[in-house]
């Protein structure tokens, strides 16, 4: 179960801006066969960007106190800018 946890892990893309599995389970393997729900759910879109920049719990998805409001757009310009060349 440990191999699967890191394998499959839920992980933000920041180049499609969404969660998504680090390997998606393969519907022909042994993953198919185990009940993989202990990974947790993938989050809308718009919680798991404010959960990425760490403006939302991901957990009870109540905004912190502290939240430091980033830019997002820019920073993802910024991002494919730098990654597109």
């Amino acid at each position: 179960m440990a191999k699967r946890t890191f394998k499959h892990q839920i992980v933000y893309d920041i180049g499609q801006r969404r969660e998504r599995y680090l390997t998606e389970p393969c519907l022909d393997s042994d993953d198919s066969k185990i009940d993989l729900r202990f990974l947790g759910e993938i989050k809308a879109d718009h919680l798991a960007i404010q959960s990425a920049l760490g403006e939302i719990n991901p957990m009870t998805k109540k905004r912190y106190e502290y939240s430091l409001n980033f830019n997002n757009d820019s920073m993802f310009l910024n991002y494919k800018n730098q990654h597109n060349n």
